[in-house]
């Protein structure tokens, strides 16, 4: 990855995110690099964790967070897929407030991705997260129980 983005991204000894962030999300063909070399390697290390638990005597479910799930066509490898959706605005403000980017770098990241009626549809099972996390954590769990009870 240092080949990829240079030793800059490089902080105490830690890759920092904001920094790979802010080169790959201003140039598409560093990004489409980046993503080249992270999504192979992050299925195979799903596949080795989902190795591991399958062989317990009664393995439980079995739960993956996957962005740009369905932009990357992952989603055909998974029995069930669970769209989060959220208001747009609301959206926006939550990932100013996380990240601390400005919207356009909102817009720019959105841009690449699927709408949220289109993940919604292409889903299994959808949660609208317009509540607190408090919320959210509620519909998680309820949905968890109803697919694993």
């Amino acid at each position: 990855m240092i080949s990829l983005l240079g030793a800059d991204i490089i902080v105490d000894k830690q890759i920092d995110r904001s920094k790979i962030a802010k080169k790959v999300f201003k140039e598409p063909t560093l990004l489409q690099s980046l993503e080249n070399l992270l999504h192979p390697a992050v299925r195979d290390e799903i596949e080795k964790q989902y190795r591991q638990i399958a062989q317990q005597p009664s393995p439980p479910l079995f739960v993956v967070e996957i962005p740009l799930l369905f932009e990357t066509g992952a989603d055909r490898f998974y029995d069930a897929t669970i769209a989060v959706i959220a208001d747009p605005e609301d959206s926006q403000q939550r990932f100013e407030k996380s990240t601390g980017y400005d919207k356009e770098e909102y817009k720019r990241r959105m841009a690449r991705q699927l709408s949220q009626e289109e993940k919604a549809s292409r889903a299994t099972y959808v949660i609208e997260n317009k509540g607190s996390l408090a919320d959210l954590h509620e519909a998680v769990t309820k949905l968890l129980c109803t697919i694993h009870p």
